[in-house]
């Protein structure tokens, strides 16, 4: 069944036009048709020309086909282009399908564009759900990652958007400009980034609000990070051990020394003196180590005055 039409449209940019700015093929979109459209080459030029079909339309090209996607127009000539389709009585979302169709030339400097519609008749029931969300907020480089199931039974396009806020206040709103299209059933792995670069320092909360057809509206909790001034480098809340170790090394030394006495005086061994003298080394040593445990506490004390009034408590040393 053959569909020709001229209804003269301003579908091109710069030097090709078709002639059609949309077909409908609703009545009869499940028998096998073949629709007719005409492009023309409006340059004092000759034109190739490439016909595809965009990638919003792709899910149907298992039930469609372009007879030439390669055509030659001479300047002022005119060109059908074949479109054969057979979609199946079932299987299709119940709403209406886009079937976008690009030709460009190719060296890009031409590009025209219709569409051939139909709609497929059924209750619309579009549901769209957060499957799992994974926040990276920690780094300099923050990101999103958020699955998207489309448990529904029509196409969603959400729109995405990044909350930035301080509080109750909103400081700024990022739009998500890559389109997305989920079919039904599918699931979709979106990851995004949070450009920070016009922050100024402190701390803040980040939220995903996502807003599809029919009111669907989906935002995820906030989450809070940090901007820090550029070149610092976060402090983890790390526990210092240092007095710990240098104690348990003291310890275990003395034990030497204590069963190196004892087996000597058991002995009577000649070694007395030197006995003696370790023992005043001991002593010595106990002293030089309380003050070096002394001298740790007071360096941490320092550095979480430090750290309390530049990072904040949670990063303090424990």
């Amino acid at each position: 069944m053959g569909i020709l039409l001229f209804l003269f449209s301003l579908s091109s940019v710069q030097g090709l036009l078709f002639l059609q700015d949309q077909t409908d093929i609703s009545e009869s979109y499940t028998a096998e048709q073949t629709t007719v459209i005409t492009l023309l080459n409006d340059q004092p030029r000759s034109q190739n020309v490439i016909i595809q079909i965009a990638p919003d339309s792709q899910y149907l090209l298992a039930y469609l086909d372009i007879e030439d996607t390669t055509l030659t127009l001479i300047p002022g000539e005119k060109k059908n282009v074949l479109l054969n389709t057979y979609f199946p009585e079932e299987g299709l979302s119940p709403e209406t399908h886009y079937i976008d169709i690009i030709a460009r030339s190719d060296d890009d400097r031409s590009v025209a564009r219709t569409q051939v519609v139909f709609t497929v008749p059924g209750t619309a029931t579009p549901h769209l759900n957060i499957l799992s969300e994974s926040f990276n907020l920690n780094s300099q480089e923050k990101t999103i990652g958020l699955d998207l199931e489309n448990d529904g039974n029509v196409i969603l396009r959400p729109q995405i958007n990044i909350i930035i806020s301080q509080g109750t206040e909103t400081i700024k709103t990022i739009n998500y400009k890559t389109p997305l299209q989920i079919l039904p059933g599918e699931v979709y792995p979106l990851n995004l980034r949070i450009d920070t670069t016009s922050l100024q320092e402190g701390n803040y909360e980040v939220s995903v609000d996502i807003h599809a057809r029919d009111g669907i509206e989906l935002s995820t909790e906030k989450k809070p990070f940090d901007v820090l001034e550029e070149g610092a480098i976060p402090q983890k809340n790390e526990q210092n051990n240092t007095p710990f170790i240098i104690a348990g090394i003291f310890v275990i030394l003395v034990t030497a020394l204590l069963s190196v006495n004892a087996q000597l005086k058991r002995k009577d061994d000649p070694l007395t003196k030197k006995i003696r003298f370790l023992e005043k080394k001991e002593k010595l040593l106990e002293k030089e180590l309380q003050k070096l445990i002394k001298d740790t506490h007071q360096v941490v004390d320092t550095s979480n005055k430090w750290i309390r009034s530049n990072l904040g408590e949670e990063y303090e040393l424990r």
